[in-house]
């Protein structure tokens, strides 16, 4: 996390990449530690980070994959 500087980058960050590894920063950011998650491909993870009671924490603001966005007839 250091090169994106996270939590105090202040900037919002775009990751593209592949798995194990997407899932592996996905359980980082949230959870501060990597875990084998599954990312679906093409999913959109919108993570931020604040500060309450002088404790960082991240939040999962929304997630949503492919077949979410897909109309249905």
């Amino acid at each position: 996390m250091k090169a994106i500087h996270w939590p105090h980058g202040g900037k919002p960050v775009v990751l593209v990449g592949h798995q194990p590894y997407l899932g592996e920063v996905v359980a980082q950011l949230l959870c501060g530690q990597p875990q084998p998650w599954s990312v679906k491909k093409g999913a959109i993870w919108w993570i931020n980070s604040r500060n309450r009671n002088d404790s960082e924490q991240a939040r999962l603001k929304a997630m949503m994959t492919p077949s979410m966005l897909a109309t249905h007839d």
